[in-house]
């Protein structure tokens, strides 16, 4: 089968699409409220660079590959709760699974370091590889990740919540390249890894138009304005259903707690 001239396009597109996502963040000084999502995007630029790195050795790119892999996790685990908290910010119970996505994170980073480092020397002999075990808890976390974000996607379909604009593109591009990646894990695992390089070309083509569209969506004026995305035209609706978010917050922190 022969490539279309589009695939070889879009490694190069990822990192101009995250350094012009990078200097809008700066230009509408929305860089330091939206910390996480920066690190994101320097993130994907570090990724391409290394992915185009050439004449790695089998041991060499596993390292490389975990090496990361851990910064990834950790990211999305900062992202995740900086979406948390911007959109349930009245609802500090719900909020908190955002920080429990960073926990699990760190915990499995901590996981896979200690691992790696207990067979590292076997690792360079060849005698042991710890990617079987790296890549079923990056499954496990992105496939986490993306359940997290589906309840984010019920809350605003279903719930009259009053979200400033910027806050609802960050949550929902951030969505879109989660589930994009979840979509083709799952979609590689169907096919048994016979397309694997195709099914990664177009989560990589997904991931560069989100990049490409945060800088076109994110505006200052973005932060002060508030959509309702979900309207109610009994006000008894509306308060019966944000009172159930707010049963459901009690209920996380009471669990929390015990």
């Amino acid at each position: 089968m022969v490539a279309p001239a589009w695939s070889a396009s879009v490694p190069i597109i990822l990192p101009f699409a995250a350094l012009c996502c990078l200097l809008r963040l700066f230009a509408l000084r929305l860089a330091s409220v939206y910390p996480a999502l920066c690190y994101f995007v320097v993130f994907q630029i570090a990724l391409i660079a290394a992915s185009m790195a050439t004449g790695l050795k089998s041991d060499e790119y596993e390292v490389v590959y975990i090496a990361l892999l851990v910064p990834e996790w950790i990211i999305y685990g900062f992202m995740m709760r900086e979406v948390y908290d911007s959109i349930f910010l009245d609802y500090p119970g719900i909020a908190v699974l955002g920080r429990w996505s960073g926990y699990c994170a760190l915990a499995a980073t901590g996981l896979v370091l200690i691992f790696s480092f207990g067979v590292w020397r076997k690792l360079f002999r060849g005698q042991q590889s710890i990617l079987p075990l790296v890549e079923t808890v990056a499954h496990c976390l992105t496939l986490g990740f993306a359940l997290l974000i589906l309840i984010i996607l019920v809350a605003i379909s279903r719930y009259p919540l009053r979200l400033h604009k910027n806050v609802l593109i960050n949550a929902m591009l951030f969505g879109a390249v989660l589930l994009g990646e979840a979509a083709g894990l799952i979609a590689d695992q169907v096919v048994w890894r016979r397309h694997t390089a195709w099914i990664n070309l177009a989560v990589d083509l997904n991931t560069a138009i989100c990049l490409l569209l945060w800088p076109l969506l994110l505006t200052r004026e973005g932060q002060t304005r508030v959509l309702k995305l979900r309207h109610h035209s009994n006000p008894e609706d509306e308060n019966r259903l944000l009172g159930q978010l707010s049963t459901i917050s009690s209920i996380i922190i009471g669990t929390a707690r015990k």
